[in-house]
């Protein structure tokens, strides 16, 4: 049996959706940039396999946050070109933009015309990245730029082109690589 593995999203927290101990069961748990899983546990759980940044916050160090079992986290740097390396720092994956076979699939499908003029975020190149490892890859939390972060004010970039990504992930979707973590009517929080 392969290995489960969810990506976290950093939209808004909604409040009647407790997916902590589904996600804590996942075999790999992806968290973004400045994530917070405390006082969030119940929403969004606390296990973290996987921490991805952006270039701009790797280079003001914010791996130097602790983690718990931060000596069993993967960090990634998601980028368009590899920036100054940290040497203090081990167990980093640079993921160059969109080199994903996946995405050049998706390009040839979609057409050329599909590239955003300003870079995508993060999270799209990072689900393109596992997408290319995990034959299934489940997502909760990512709402493409629709509200702010569960964890601060802050609104998402603007200037990323959130419907590009969103195309993506229902592209996948409707081929059965991506599942959506949804509460079913009635049921309790579940893996779909």
């Amino acid at each position: 049996m392969s290995e489960s593995i969810i990506l976290i999203g950093n939209g808004n927290v909604k409040e009647n959706e407790f997916f902590g101990e589904t996600i804590d069961s996942f075999d790999n748990v992806v968290r973004f940039n400045r994530f917070e899983t405390k006082r969030y546990e119940k929403y969004i759980g606390e296990k973290t396999t996987h921490w991805i940044l952006n270039k701009d916050l790797y280079e003001k160090g914010f791996f130097s946050k602790k983690l718990k079992g931060d000596l069993d986290v993967k960090r990634y740097v998601i980028t368009g070109v590899t920036p100054n390396k940290n040497s203090n720092l081990k167990n980093i994956t640079y993921v160059l933009g969109q080199n994903s076979k996946v995405f050049q699939d998706y390009k040839t499908i979609m057409g050329g015309d599909m590239i955003p003029t300003y870079k995508p975020d993060t999270g799209i190149v990072t689900i393109l990245y596992f997408l290319d490892r995990y034959e299934k890859v489940y997502l909760y939390n990512f709402d493409f730029g629709k509200t702010k972060h569960y964890f601060d004010s802050q609104q998402p970039n603007m200037r990323h082109n959130w419907n590009y990504s969103k195309k993506i992930v229902e592209h996948f979707i409707e081929k059965g690589r991506i599942k959506i973590l949804t509460k079913k009517k009635g049921d309790k929080n579940e893996k779909l």
